[in-house]
């Protein structure tokens, strides 16, 4: 066997089920992963944060997932324990090969779409290096997920659908990485998950593109982008929101379904609108939702963030309420949004656990959450993601919470996502230390020789002159 990083090891197990699944949670600490030759028996090792003695755990791959085997503890120190662990490993090599039949899903089959019908964007997540991080992230976890509608596979490679099931992927990564089970056999809303005996339901949305293609971009004119921040990007999260609050399934409601009654229900958003959207879009949503609008205005020499509540905003005729003031949204009791839960998140992942082509490198820029005495503007950072990266599915969550809702979200449910609340025309945020607002990553192909170095970039100034670098390389 050898040893694997906690990373990849992070990817094996995030749908890990059974008994052993207490192996993640807090009691038990992650100290090593290891794989056999064969790449069919996986091995973890962690630590007792109570009682300091180790444990292994090993699991077998079953239909293309990872299943528990067999699991020992109290050994005295590390070595100990992978030493039994090696043992374990040899013994059960010679086992006969898993024929389970894998009922997830296949991502990357039989095409389901003609050429005409199918998106851009999958085509090059099937062929091109560029995203076969990404790619061998999906093929990793595809497997432990049901097609209840019987129509995922193909909205994924379709123009039409591919936005809005990569975001059901990453919420479903996301969920998992929180602790959450993802319970019943529901097909409305997507997700009833569980953990601590709390239950909550959430339905994905997403912006969706225009002409459902690619799109120009405007991200870089900052002029556009805040006439667009003014009153059309708050209107289309509305709409999308506001969609789901009169959508019926079998003549009800979400919130009315017997298995959603009494729970919390969240609303999970992403914006696909154009490319390079989620770099901006973000202060539009708590436009809508708030009817807060912030800005940054020069007085006497000195820049100052000023902020304007009680906004409405104008559609035809019509005057739009932001949401979480109007009551009719009381059965809404959080919005969830990411700018980073795109499929450069799934490329990120696999980056970091060391999947994929070894000759593409990631290069990231970072506008990250300024905790300082009245910052104004973000801080800067940039990265090349490799193995030493420990980005979560979480990094970059926000959670919106309803002031008005009638059955509001545990903020405890989720700690490590920023959480968002309103009070007295105010917004008052929890924010996880350099919380990620928005992200941009470059996809640089290299010939093995000629590497990438490492950098630290935290200045404006610095972040900048990257950026033009790399936008000459891509």
């Amino acid at each position: 066997m050898k040893q694997i990083s906690n990373n990849l090891g992070n990817i094996y197990m995030l749908f890990v089920k059974g008994p052993h699944r207490e192996v993640l949670n807090n009691i038990y600490r992650e100290i090593a992963y290891y794989i056999s030759d064969n790449r069919k028996l996986l091995g973890l090792i962690t630590i007792d944060t109570i009682d300091h003695d180790f444990s292994f755990a090993v699991f077998k791959r079953h239909g293309g997932c990872w299943k528990p085997i067999n699991f020992k503890m109290d050994f005295p120190s590390e070595d100990k324990a992978a030493n039994a662990l090696q043992k374990e490993i040899d013994n059960c090599k010679d086992t006969d090969d898993d024929t389970t039949v894998n009922n997830g899903l296949d991502l990357f089959g039989i095409p389901t779409v003609t050429k005409k019908e199918e998106s851009p964007i999958y085509a090059m997540l099937r062929d091109t290096a560029f995203l076969s991080s990404a790619k061998a992230v999906i093929e990793e976890i595809s497997p432990y997920i049901v097609d209840r509608d019987g129509n995922f596979e193909n909205q994924f490679q379709s123009k039409n659908g591919f936005d809005a099931r990569i975001w059901e992927l990453y919420l479903t990564c996301f969920l998992r990485e929180e602790n959450f089970n993802l319970i019943g056999d529901y097909d409305a809303p997507d997700f009833v998950v569980e953990k601590l005996n709390e239950k909550v339901a959430i339905e994905a949305t997403i912006v969706g593109r225009k002409n459902n293609g690619l799109a120009d971009a405007v991200a870089g004119n900052i002029d556009k982008i805040f006439e667009r921040l003014d009153n059309e990007v708050p209107l289309k999260f509305g709409s999308a929101l506001y969609s789901k609050l009169t959508h019926e399934y079998h003549n009800k409601k979400y919130w009315e379904l017997p298995h959603v009654k009494g729970l919390p229900f969240v609303i999970a958003i992403e914006d696909f609108h154009e490319d390079l959207s989620m770099t901006w879009t973000f202060p539009g949503i708590i436009s809508i939702l708030y009817g807060i609008v912030q800005s940054i205005e020069n007085e006497n020499g000195e820049l100052v963030l000023k902020t304007q509540n009680g906004r409405f905003f104008d559609k035809g005729s019509k005057h739009i309420v932001p949401l979480f003031l109007d009551k009719s949204f009381e059965n809404i009791s959080a919005v969830i949004f990411s700018a980073t839960g795109t499929l450069s998140k799934f490329n990120r992942m696999g980056k970091q656990a060391g999947l994929g082509d070894d000759n593409i490198h990631l290069l990231q820029t970072k506008c990250c959450y300024n905790d300082s005495d009245n910052a104004i503007f973000p801080n800067f950072e940039g990265v090349l993601i490799d193995e030493h990266c420990h980005e979560k599915w979480s990094d970059g969550v926000s959670i919106f919470h309803n002031p008005l809702a009638l059955h509001p979200l545990d903020q405890s449910l989720f700690p490590d996502v920023a959480h968002h609340f309103y009070h007295d025309g105010q917004l008052y945020s929890s924010m996880p230390k350099n919380f990620c607002m928005s992200s941009m990553v470059w996809n640089i192909k290299t010939d093995g020789e000629n590497d990438i170095q490492d950098f630290v970039m935290r200045s404006k100034a610095r972040f900048d002159s990257v950026t033009r670098q790399w936008n000459a390389m891509s």
